[in-house]
């Protein structure tokens, strides 16, 4: 093999990064490179072996990031969409193994569908959630009964939901189907949580029958469960007896915690919890007895609030602000974490001046401003606003004080997204004065927190309200406002206030990075009378802009706000002058001696405009080879991302060497295999086949990385991988492809083009996979 050297960890050359870049499985480090291909090459049910599988995966994950991020509709539709992929995959293991990623987790997180639950249940949306738990629902039942903890796991955590989105007779369809799996369990502890599950669920559902006979069988189980470690058997124990207690049966979970052993802190825990439902179920003496025998005081104090909570409920005010006191006094101790959280219970449940003198003798920081920031918005909500921006002031004092930057940022950032929640975007505005300059995150940082404040007003259609808060931003930050002032103007036009429109874009001033804003939007605007129907408007506001355009002195500005224009006359339809002005905008444009960061810059307007086409043409004609290599494959991933993987073939005569042409052709076949459309994953493998023989050079060669010398510049160590980038590894991934495709006869004919016959072999085992 052929070794080549690369010092300093890394080869710039186009056909390594687009390799790197397009590889179907993009790999970080060469490490990962040499696990994946052992990986691959011993394991039938790889990501590499099961394409469909890495779809959905990758759905999956994007869905977790829209959950994050509380976009709820995006979550529900990229949910669906595995969903929909999830039937048709045929390896047991990996489609058993996505549906408990999906609905269960087993790493104690919350699930990816009880996030999306959430969302919508607090949007009072739960309606919508009946097609993706109707989706879900077959493939768990499709499970075979080699994985019967994730299939009855799984069945009673949709019932459950169901159950939670106001459908319980769907729950009561499919719990029995669930205690019927439980039956094939292997192990106790296993058979044990999948039956308080059940009951759980059953409980939800308002079903009480067969609840008893569930618990009975789980308390079998827990008895003769043995363990080294106590707090396991304790923990098995303590579920039991908190099921029993929640099912309205005391003396047997009381019975139950008393043969919990050597894990005390665990027993309180337990008790504690028994005491809670005592008060839920208005059981309140028995509550207090129980609570007054707690020795931990975690479990004492948050019991003793849970108690006072439903002192309230029943209208019992001064035993509720009795009990509350001691479990402020238990709490203090303990932290002052948990006394804030019972604090902001207390004033959730209306005793909004109780729990804010209790909240001012808070000693740290942290604590005290979370306390003070949710009554203060309690008190919002209340109608008390004199109040609430007292304790609002008072809170943003108290984070102030917090020693550290970014854990003042973060949780001033905290404070922001639950003021916009609500709708209080000037009050959110206040508390972000207070970050400071200095975070490490650029997301927790004053200027992108302000944007992200302007922009859910704007989303509010609270235009006025917006603008309000944008004047008051840094006079020195005009970029910041003309980002601003653009979407509040362009707000305005979509809701028919023209006037209101044209007078913020003309508050946008040619500045910096945001030269071509002002004509851009003035563009834009014409657009929206366009729409309308008032083409004479429309046509004065573009005239306008480009008058603009072409004032500005600097070509480079001059060219992206040119660009601008064109790019809103394209998305109104308007394509010859839309050609003819982006034609100017690349003349002025082509008069600088480096155009590569203007045209940069305009292309990626046009990709933020999806205008991936023309994006392409422009990037054609930058000069710097590096950064055009660099852009065209930021193009070219937003054709695969966006299904565009017909548009994406026109890429291939720009590259000039054989293996990039090949490495983008194996990055298209991978994603027609992944949806399905093998004919033409085969027509592109055919392609990629005959080029990638055409690749010069040894069959294999070995990439040397992060080479330490001594003094004398004698090699003392160094990392060798195998090149992704030479014939052989083209090949292996072009036949494995096929196979994929269900082409295997094809696989194993260009197995046969491999010269090195130890190559040859290892192919053919992993071929053998796709039989």
């Amino acid at each position: 093999m052929r070794k080549l050297l690369f010092r300093g960890g890394t080869r710039c050359l186009g056909t390594f990064l687009l390799v790197t870049f397009f590889s179907p499985a993009i790999l970080a480090t060469p490490v990962q490179l040499a696990q994946a291909v052992t990986i691959a090459q011993s394991s039938c049910d790889s990501p590499s072996i099961q394409p469909a599988g890495a779809r959905i995966d990758e759905l999956v994950v994007k869905a977790r990031e829209y959950t994050s991020s509380r976009n709820r509709e995006k979550a529900l539709e990229t949910l669906n969409q595995a969903l929909d992929l999830l039937p048709s995959l045929k390896n047991v293991q990996t489609k058993a193994e996505l549906v408990r990623d999906i609905v269960i987790t087993p790493d104690g997180d919350t699930s990816l569908l009880e996030k999306l639950v959430a969302l919508y249940v607090e949007a009072e949306q739960k309606e919508q959630l009946s097609s993706v738990l109707a989706k879900v629902l077959p493939v768990a039942q499709s499970l075979s009964s080699g994985y019967s903890f994730i299939k009855t796991s799984t069945l009673s955590a949709i019932a459950y939901h169901y159950a939670t989105i106001g459908q319980p007779q769907k729950s009561l369809e499919i719990l029995p189907q669930s205690l019927q799996v439980v039956n094939s369990l292997q192990g106790a502890e296993f058979k044990l949580i999948a039956l308080i599950e059940i009951a759980e669920t059953y409980l939800a559902a308002g079903q009480r029958e067969p609840v008893p006979a569930i618990l009975a069988q789980s308390l079998q189980l827990a008895q003769a469960f043995e363990h080294s470690n106590p707090s396991r058997k304790a923990e098995v124990l303590g579920r039991v007896a908190i099921a029993y207690a929640q099912a309205g049966e005391y003396d047997q979970a009381l019975e139950i915690s008393k043969t919990i052993e050597n894990a005390p802190l665990y027993r309180s825990n337990v008790l504690g919890a028994i005491a809670s439902q005592y008060a839920q179920k208005g059981q309140m003496e028995q509550a207090l007895q129980l609570v007054q025998g707690l020795d931990a005081g975690y479990a004492k104090a948050k019991t003793l609030s849970d108690i006072a909570l439903n002192y309230l409920k029943a209208g019992e005010q001064d035993k509720a602000s009795n009990i509350f006191s001691q479990a402020v006094e238990t709490a203090r101790p303990v932290g002052e974490t948990l006394l804030a959280e019972i604090i902001t219970q207390y004033a959730a449940a209306g005793q909004l001046e109780t729990a804010l003198n209790t909240a001012q003798t808070i000693n740290n920081p942290e604590s005290k401003a979370k306390a003070l920031s949710a009554i203060a918005l309690l008190y919002t909500k209340a109608g008390q606003q004199t109040q609430a921006s007292q304790v609002l002031s008072q809170a943003i004092e108290s984070a102030k004080a917090m020693p550290d930057a970014y854990f003042q940022a973060r949780l001033l950032k905290d404070m922001i997204d639950n003021y916009v929640k609500v709708g209080r975007y000037e009050d959110a505005f206040q508390i972000a004065q207070a970050i400071q300059g200095d975070t490490v995150d650029i997301e927790l940082s004053k200027p992108f927190v302000l944007q992200d404040i302007i922009t859910k007003t704007v989303e509010a259609g609270q235009n006025e309200q917006a603008l309000q808060i944008t004047q008051l931003l840094d006079k020195s930050d005009i970029g910041s406002r003309n980002v601003a002032l653009q979407r509040i103007a362009l707000s305005y036009a979509k809701a028919q206030q023209f006037d209101k429109a044209i007078q913020t874009a003309q508050m946008v001033e040619n500045y910096g990075s945001t030269y071509f804003y002002q004509p851009r939007t003035l563009a834009a605007i014409a657009n929206e009378f366009l729409k309308r129907g008032q083409t004479n408007r429309a046509t004065e506001l573009y005239t306008q802009a480009i008058q603009v355009a072409n004032s500005l002195e600097t070509p480079s500005n001059k060219a992206e706000a040119l660009a601008a224009v064109a790019i809103e006359y394209t998305l109104s339809g308007q394509q010859d002058k839309a050609s003819a002005l982006l034609s100017q905008a690349l003349q002025v444009a082509q008069t600088q001696e480096d155009n590569s960061y203007i045209l940069q810059a305009i292309a990626d307007e046009y990709i933020k405009a999806q205008q991936y086409d023309v994006a392409f043409k422009i990037t054609q004609a930058m000069r710097d080879s590096y950064e055009k290599t660099n852009k065209l494959q930021e193009i070219v991933s937003k054709y695969l991302e966006t299904g565009r993987y017909d548009g994406a073939l026109q890429f291939i005569n720009i590259y000039e060497t054989p293996a990039e042409k090949v490495g983008l052709l194996l990055a298209i076949a991978n994603k027609y295999i992944q949806t399905g459309q093998t004919t033409k994953a085969t027509e592109v493998l055919a392609q990629a086949f005959q080029i990638a023989k055409t690749i010069e050079g040894p069959e294999s060669n070995i990439l040397v990385f992060r080479v330490e010398t001594d003094s004398q510049g004698n090699r003392i160590s160094a990392t060798e991988v195998d090149d992704p980038a030479d014939r052989g590894s083209f090949l292996e991934e072009i036949a494995v492809k096929y196979a994929q495709a269900g082409q295997y006869n094809q696989a194993l004919q260009v197995a046969q083009s491999l010269e090195s016959t130890a190559t040859r072999n290892q192919l053919n085992q992993r071929l053998a996979c796709y039989r």
